[in-house]
């Protein structure tokens, strides 16, 4: 086996895959072979794409709202007909709000819960039973560095 290529033939899934970390983790994922789903709110999803696939492996790039139960699932189970399976998933997807935790409107708290964690839960509950069926699979949650960096006011 090409240590290079070490992941070819296996399918990773990026949610967050078209900025930051997420777009970087799967530029590294295709790099190494693995064929690469990006699910983004974001419109530059066609030109991720195009990057993934010039590294010589399979990219479908969706729009993907972590927030919302019936896009996640579509967003699923069209990777799982386009490669048949996810091997591999990277949960990116986040974001914030730059409040003082005083003057913090009680939605946006409930949108960052809803996307930074009830996002995960929900890729994981569609992506997971393959994984357990096929007995391999991986699962890499990314969160910030704000949870272990003390930010005044906040």
């Amino acid at each position: 086996m090409n240590k290079e290529k070490f992941l070819q033939g296996r399918v990773a899934i990026v949610t967050g895959g078209t900025s930051g970390i997420g777009k970087a983790v799967a530029l590294a994922l295709a790099e190494i072979g693995a064929n690469v789903a990006i699910g983004s709110r974001s419109a530059e999803k066609s030109s991720c794409q195009t990057e993934i696939e010039a590294k010589g492996v399979k990219a479908l790039a969706m729009t993907l709202d972590v927030s919302s139960s019936d896009s996640v699932e579509t967003f699923c189970n069209n990777v799982f007909k386009t490669f048949g399976k996810v091997d591999i998933l990277v949960n990116a997807a986040g974001i914030t709000y730059l409040h003082k935790i005083c003057e913090h409107p009680d939605q946006d708290w409930y949108r960052i819960i809803d996307v930074n964690l009830n996002g995960i839960y929900r890729t994981i509950k569609f992506c997971l039973p393959g994984m357990i069926e096929r007995k391999w699979g991986r699962i890499i949650n990314i969160a910030s560095t704000a949870a272990s960096v003390g930010n005044p006011n906040v």
